[in-house]
């Protein structure tokens, strides 16, 4: 996770130093000897969206995993085709759209993230509470799509070396950033459409 370091007893001199503030605000020191706009943006709007790349894609080797074990799954008790099972094709079917709509909500988002920083222009607003928004709403269904997934497959799949378990933990870990946090995601979004201050600067102006 994110830590502190503590450097006891060195010198370090002041050109070789930069605060917090300005290192995570709009064009900080170094960015005009970049030509892409990423070196200039401010930090946390962007850094918020680079969990969501592994969390999408953990979501689709998951269902991919679960897909190829579950085309030749065989019932324990019958012997029956578990592919074949109604309810099975209904649970694979609300996975695989949770997971396109999570996709499709991260590359909107991603998108503008582009088009503002190409421009110049802050997130802010409106803006910066529904991105964090939208990226923790993404989170929320690939969470859910993996955990359906996994629960179909029974005592299986709880099994550490399984592929499909192996995918949700990776995906239980990072929805647990703090910048995924439903919580803290949504309370902003309700004060804001509620007319109230979100005692956010960026938002709040």
């Amino acid at each position: 996770g994110s830590s502190s370091l503590k450097v006891l007893d060195q010198f370090v001199p002041d050109d070789l130093t930069i605060l917090s503030d300005d290192m995570t605000g709009a064009a900080p020191a170094g960015a005009a000897l970049h030509e892409s706009y990423i070196y200039g943006v401010e930090f946390v709007p962007y850094l918020e969206s680079s969990f969501v790349g592994p969390l999408i894609g953990a979501a689709k080797g998951a269902l991919a995993d679960y897909l190829d074990i579950t085309k030749e799954r065989q019932g324990r008790e019958f012997g029956e085709k578990v592919a074949e099972q109604e309810g099975v094709q209904v649970r694979v079917a609300e996975s695989v759209m949770d997971i396109k709509v999570a996709d499709r909500l991260i590359k909107h988002v991603l998108q503008g993230l582009h088009e503002d920083g190409v421009a110049g222009r802050a997130v802010a607003g409106e803006r910066w509470v529904m991105q964090r928004m939208t990226l923790t709403y993404a989170a929320r269904l690939c969470v859910g799509a993996v955990d359906r997934l996994v629960s179909m497959m029974g005592a299986t799949g709880q099994i550490g070396n399984n592929p499909v378990q192996r995918h949700y933990r990776d995906i239980k870990a990072i929805a647990a950033h703090t910048s995924l946090i439903w919580d803290r995601a949504a309370v902003p979004v309700g004060k804001w459409v509620l007319g109230l201050p979100t005692d956010d600067p960026a938002v709040d102006g």
